[in-house]
């Protein structure tokens, strides 16, 4: 019978065949000659001896098959480690590169989040300004109204005074003649309104001018405050609607052009 591998029980027991058998060949052989006594009893040193020497051999290959299986087993594992390890480092670089690129895209989001909504409260208020320039644009154009309005009211006091202030309209009256330059001896014709011959009598005009001849006529082409001086075939008119005429040009010039137009 062959065997593919022995272990140590099978071994052993082969060995106490063997042994068997040789004590039994030796003490058949003993008996037939009458010699049991010098025959030594037990097993055969030699065999036993070469066959334990197989059995150490293999007891060491095995030994030797068991270390080398545990030191592949002490490399695998210090490998398998040695890659856990890289990779757990590989595994947070890629964590932090992560993080850092998520963080950098959480800043560009709210810078543009930011610049939207600076567009859009710019955008609102060009928006209402705009609207408030359309409101405005079609109200009425306030001051020419109220410069109208002021100058008719002055006006009105004016000649309401010269009406029924003689000493006001005496001081009109000069001012209207001071700056003319009567010739000697040159008759002087002024020339009023109906309602402003009333409040200065003739004799009272000719004191103004107590150095020449004066003659005061009505002119019913006048206007309350108008006055028409006639000498030596010149005439100076002093208009009141004109002096507030230039009153008024003198009062719109000071407004801004946006608040002139109609």
């Amino acid at each position: 019978m062959t065997l593919s591998k022995a272990s140590d029980t099978v071994v052993w027991e082969l060995n106490e065949l063997l042994a068997a058998d040789r004590r039994a060949k030796a003490f058949s052989k003993a008996s037939a000659t009458g010699d049991l006594s010098e025959r030594p009893m037990g097993f055969e040193e030699a065999n036993w001896q070469k066959i334990s020497s197989g059995t150490e051999t293999e007891a060491a290959e095995h030994e030797s098959d068991f270390e080398s299986a545990e030191e592949a087993k002490l490399e695998d594992g210090e490998t398998a480690a040695a890659y856990e390890a890289e990779g757990e480092e590989r595994e947070e670089i890629d964590i932090d590169r992560l993080l850092d690129a998520k963080f950098q895209e959480g800043v560009a989001e709210g810078i543009r989040q930011s610049n939207l909504e600076s567009q859009q409260r710019e955008a609102l208020a060009e928006r209402f300004f705009d609207a408030i320039q359309v409101q405005m644009d079609a109200l009425p154009r306030v001051w020419p109204v109220v410069t109208d309005l002021s100058l008719d009211i002055a006006k009105t006091v004016c000649l309401q005074s010269l009406r029924v202030d003689e000493q006001v309209f005496r001081e009109y009256l000069n001012t209207a003649l001071e700056n003319i330059e009567f010739p000697e001896g040159v008759p002087v014709e002024i020339k009023v309104s109906s309602s402003m011959a009333a409040v200065l009598p003739e004799q009272q005009l000719s004191e103004l001018l107590a150095d020449r001849p004066v003659s005061l006529t009505v002119d019913p082409d006048l206007k309350d405050g108008d006055i028409s001086v006639q000498y030596d075939h010149l005439v100076i008119d002093r208009l009141l609607e004109c002096e507030f005429d230039q009153l008024r040009e003198q009062l719109v010039a000071q407004f801004p052009d946006s608040l002139l137009d109609s």
